[in-house]
């Protein structure tokens, strides 16, 4: 059927005519369609990065079963959303990506804690290239987290990891261009973190070196009885005599 017989019938058309009313019927529906999926997304993402916030806290406090579980649960509510996403890609960016980074987070710290690695993007099937290096970048900050508590414990070893990992970190992200992503930012807070870690391991080397100084001290043992009197003898001011 031509243009002029759907005129002519007055299917879909305007009282005047002059365009087609289904049309932007069609339209408006599928933005109403649209912005339902939205909402939708952006509730349940919510639930995602709130659950992969407290698997961070779980881990902090050693709780590694509680962590697994609220992991997993992040994952499946995240690939309940999947479909959502596919069918709709601009749906992914905003708090469903920004979730996913968290979820990475996350995961990248609870393999450090067990491998002592960074998790490699492979491992990190939802994620997509930005979302990884974000998640790297942002485990990085729990990471100096980490880092303090060692370093309060004098765990040297283990802020000497943490250090030597930010730092191959720092030498990988040198290579990209960022530009004024949000990436960018983040990266730019990584100096910092390094510079932190490498402050934490002088401070541990310099006390480690201190120590070191008072153990050889008292192991030579107690001076002889004589030096000590003549030191103590020296030291008091003499009075003159008139």
């Amino acid at each position: 059927m031509g243009v002029g017989e759907k005129r002519a019938r007055g299917e879909g058309q305007s009282s005047s005519g002059l365009l087609d009313e289904a049309d932007f019927e069609r339209i408006r529906g599928d933005m109403q369609k649209y912005d339902l999926q939205r909402e939708k997304i952006i509730k349940t993402s919510r639930d995602v990065q709130k659950l992969g916030k407290q698997a961070i806290f779980s881990l902090h406090r050693k709780d590694f079963k509680r962590a697994e579980e609220q992991l997993d649960k992040a994952a499946g509510t995240a690939t309940s959303l999947l479909p959502l996403v596919e069918a709709q890609p601009t749906l992914r960016q905003g708090s469903y990506s920004n979730a996913l980074e968290e979820w990475a987070e996350a995961k990248i710290f609870q393999h450090y804690l067990s491998e002592g690695t960074l998790m490699p993007s492979s491992k990190l099937p939802f994620c997509n290239n930005e979302e990884y290096l974000g998640g790297v970048l942002d485990f990085c900050g729990e990471l100096n987290r980490f880092c303090v508590q060692r370093a309060t414990a004098r765990d040297e070893a283990a802020v000497r990891s943490c250090r030597d990992l930010v730092e191959d970190i720092m030498d990988q992200y040198l290579k990209f261009d960022f530009r004024n992503s949000q990436l960018r930012r983040k990266y730019d807070g990584l100096k910092y973190t390094l510079k932190n870690m490498e402050t934490m391991l002088y401070e541990l080397s310099l006390g480690a070196h201190k120590a070191g100084q008072v153990k050889t001290k008292i192991g030579a043992g107690p001076e002889p009885e004589g030096k000590r009197v003549k030191a103590v003898r020296e030291s008091v001011p003499r009075l003159e005599e008139d």
